[in-house]
């Protein structure tokens, strides 16, 4: 999505400061964000229990929590894809 907050001076500060690449997508072309949605989709729930399982009282995650949301589902998919469509 080329939405103006995703190309903000903000998020090219952050982009900057990270030191990654900032992959627009095409608009209107929504198979474009379906891996980034699936991510979301699995990004919400983990953040969620994260949340409660430590009882934090706010949403403030440290970049390790998102960093290991994001190896659990990497793990997960390569785990699917050994294991095949079969049980």
């Amino acid at each position: 999505d080329n939405g103006s907050h995703f190309i903000s001076e903000l998020t090219q500060a952050v982009v900057q400061q990270c030191n990654t690449t900032h992959v627009l997508t095409t608009p209107y072309h929504p198979m474009s964000n379906g891996q980034t949605e699936r991510f979301n989709a699995t990004l919400a729930p983990s953040l969620a229990k994260l949340r409660f399982d430590t009882n934090r009282p706010d949403p403030q995650y440290e970049i390790g929590d998102l960093v290991l949301i994001k190896v659990l589902d990497k793990s997960s998919k390569l785990k699917e894809q050994f294991e095949g469509p079969y049980r």
